[in-house]
């Protein structure tokens, strides 16, 4: 399970961003105004295929600190909305209940159907089924 709120300390603990990525001299490098990270040490190889591939990463790690916010906002806020769907279902599940239990010679549309609002529709409009 992913834990949101130790993901977002992390992230609201660490330098405001956004960050940037940095390659001089065969080094990559992830830059925070406090503090730089080395994504490898450049003595150990100098390739260019080796050092795009340590761009790519240093520019990753840049934009987690913008991305990774962005992300966690955006999941809290589809939790918010499964949340609120969840609540309508429960309540169209009562409305539901409420019309069979109410109507017992009436047959009553299941719950995952569109004919169920028509009728409710009906009834608050002539007072019966």
């Amino acid at each position: 399970m992913i834990d949101l709120d130790e993901i977002e300390a992390r992230a609201n603990a660490a330098t405001h961003g956004p960050w940037g990525a940095l390659i001089m001299h065969g080094v990559a490098s992830v830059h925070a105004p406090s503090c730089y990270v080395y994504t490898n040490d450049p003595l150990e190889d100098t390739h260019p295929d080796t050092i795009a591939r340590w761009g790519r990463d240093a520019i990753f790690i840049a934009s987690a600190r913008t991305d990774v916010p962005a992300l966690i906002a955006r999941v809290r806020e589809l939790e918010a909305e499964w949340d609120a769907c969840a609540r309508s279902h429960l309540i169209l599940k009562a409305i539901h209940g409420a019309l069979t239990d109410a109507l017992p010679s009436t047959p009553i549309p299941a719950l995952d159907s569109f004919d169920v609002v028509e009728l409710v529709r009906k009834i608050a409009k002539e007072g019966k089924p």
